[in-house]
């Protein structure tokens, strides 16, 4: 970051913070160089707003625009680079870069996110930051028609633990094991059929037949 020339970051990627307001969702608060911990890796950049929202549909992330807006403006009118981050950088701060461009720079939505889309393409803004942002740009152009209309279903809906259904377990049918020749005659008797005929390997007397000679090397097999 101190290649690029970064002095401000805004972070919302919710990330470790030890102290009490890390325990706090919906809020932002400005973390000093002193402050933080980042001193030693990162020593240009002189201080953090930190926005600690969720990437959910009903994260209030517009409830923070104005923090966001105030703290980037005074930044660059310093002469400072802001850079604005989340998890994956798709959504959050994609919607936070947005609104700024919306706002401070007086661009439509649709000029301000091709512009963000030009720049990251793997931008994917979630339903309710979209409702947000075409929420914001009624209220900056009420007289004008929406610039663009963006999708308000989620492509990929999740489904909490009580909408699952049950997974049903599917009894295997077991193999039906052959009767015995003991238990073939017990059923023939008991039906009043005649038994089962003895096995072929054995002849009339009861003995076994005689094994065919053995082949000899000099007798060729037919």
């Amino acid at each position: 970051m101190a290649a690029c020339g970064v002095t401000h970051v805004v972070d919302l990627a919710n990330t470790v913070d030890m102290t009490e307001r890390g325990k706090e969702r919906n809020v932002h608060y400005e973390i000093t160089r002193e402050e933080g911990d980042w001193g030693g890796s990162c020593p240009s950049i002189g201080s953090k707003l930190v926005v600690r929202v969720d990437d959910t549909d009903a994260s209030p992330l517009d409830q923070h625009f104005d923090a966001m807006n105030e703290y980037m403006s005074k930044a660059m009118e310093d002469g400072g680079v802001v850079l604005v981050h989340c998890f994956r950088g798709k959504s959050r701060s994609a919607t936070a870069v947005i609104q700024y461009l919306m706002q401070v720079e007086a661009m439509s939505l649709k000029d301000a996110l091709g512009a963000v889309k030009a720049a990251r393409p793997v931008v994917q803004l979630n339903v309710g930051f979209r409702k947000q942002l075409m929420d914001l740009e009624a209220r900056l152009r009420p007289t004008e028609p929406p610039s663009i209309i963006l999708k308000l279903k989620s492509a990929k809906p999740t489904l909490s633990s009580s909408n699952r259904r049950p997974h049903k377990a599917v009894a295997k049918k077991q193999p039906t094991a052959l009767p015995t020749a003991s238990e073939s005659s017990d059923a023939a008797a008991a039906v009043g059929l005649p038994e089962p005929p003895a096995s072929s390997s054995a002849r009339g007397d009861g003995t076994e037949p005689p094994s065919p000679p053995p082949l000899s090397s000099a007798q060729p097999a037919t």
